[in-house]
């Protein structure tokens, strides 16, 4: 082989040799570039890491603070239900304080003696005024178009309340001049339902306990038959008075009736009776004190056709709902007070003060007019 071809071969040779150690040269510079790429990698991978674990660590902590948050929630509800509990004790005994205050108040002398030469002057005074002539059935105002009956002639005086008739023999008297004896065959069927309830042979007996003669009831439901509005009654107990209301809506086809108890265990009674009687959708039960909700009623503007004040008899307790009744009765509305007849307005032992009451917070204001007693109630109007 000639030096020609050797030098030849050998410069070829060199030259790949060449090329093939650039050739690495690149690849370890590539290999190079990539252990930088992935020492940053792996830099960043652990940055992640620590990012990644700060969070969990974070959401962590958020969680702890959330079962914090939760036990705290816990601890403060349960607080709060016990705090609503104990006001509403305290809402119940406040009436039961303040008519006990009441009753005492009369029995001390000579206070006691002063308040009942007043009440006696005062309802003589009424009674006298009820029998000036012109003061007549002719002068009432219509209701519904129907002629309306005082029964002034029923009105007795203070002091008559220990001789006078027992309730169960004061007759009822219709108030609206409806034609015939009974409004309807409902109404007819409360005069023939037999009594003795509870024991008590004046005591109407349609299944429900209460303290109704058949009077009182015949009345309560004339006038919710014929209310000129919706309904309230203060003294739910256990629904006797409501169903004879609802059922009086219902027979009617109008009006809706509010009763309000402050009894909770008695007023679920009183739901369940309700519950399978003829009106029961008409009826809303409030279980609160009687003073508070007829100020929210006035709050609201709240007017009603027909009140029927059958709850604690004391003299705070009726008088507190006599000087609202004006702001809360329509324009030639009726309110009835149960137990206005019964001697237990004048004893001076006992609790009962709705004669008293209504002495002083009705009689005074010339805008009611005594429309007659029925049992042992007493109706009044708002005729101005």
């Amino acid at each position: 082989m000639s030096d020609f071809l050797k030098a030849k071969i050998k410069n070829r040779v060199y030259r790949w040799f060449r090329e093939e150690v650039d050739a690495v040269k690149a690849s370890i510079s590539s290999i190079d570039l990539l252990k930088v790429e992935a020492q940053s990698l792996r830099a960043e991978t652990g940055a992640l890491h620590a990012e990644t674990a700060a969070l969990h660590a974070e959401t962590a902590a958020l969680h702890a603070e959330t079962a914090a948050l939760h036990a705290e929630t816990a601890t403060l509800r349960a607080e709060a239900a016990t705090l609503r509990a104990e006001i509403a004790q305290l809402e119940n005994t406040m009436p039961i304080l303040r008519n006990e205050i009441g009753v005492l108040r009369f029995q001390i002398e000579p206070l006691q003696s002063k308040l009942y030469q007043n009440w006696l002057a005062s309802s003589q005074s009424y009674g006298r005024l009820l029998s000036v002539p012109g003061k007549d059935d002719d002068l009432a105002p219509l209701h519904k178009g129907y002629k309306v009956f005082t029964n002034s002639h029923s009105w007795i005086d203070f002091d008559q309340l220990t001789n006078s008739e027992s309730p169960d023999k004061v007759v009822y008297k219709k108030t609206i001049d409806f034609a015939g004896e009974f409004a309807n065959e409902q109404h007819r069927a409360l005069s023939v339902a037999p009594g003795g309830r509870m024991g008590l042979d004046y005591l109407i007996d349609i299944g429900i306990d209460g303290f109704l003669l058949t009077a009182d009831a015949l009345k309560i439901y004339e006038m919710a038959y014929f209310s000129d509005g919706n309904i309230l009654e203060l003294g739910t107990h256990k629904g006797l008075s409501t169903t004879i209301i609802a059922g009086a809506l219902e027979d009617s086809n109008h009006g809706l009736l509010e009763t309000i108890d402050i009894d909770v265990d008695t007023n679920e009674m009183a739901r369940n009776n309700v519950s399978t009687r003829p009106g029961s959708q008409r009826v809303t039960f409030t279980v609160k004190n009687a003073t508070d909700r007829l100020d929210e009623l006035v709050a609201d503007g709240r007017k009603f056709g027909f009140i029927f004040v059958d709850h604690w008899h004391g003299y705070d307790a009726t008088f507190e709902v006599a000087i609202r009744a004006i702001d809360l009765l329509v324009p030639g509305g009726f309110i009835l007070f149960h137990d206005f007849v019964n001697s237990g307005n004048f004893d001076r032992e006992h609790v009962y003060g709705v004669f008293p009451a209504i002495i002083d917070a009705i009689l005074p204001d010339d805008r009611f007019r005594f429309y007659g007693n029925s049992g042992c109630c007493a109706l009044f109007r708002v005729e101005s």
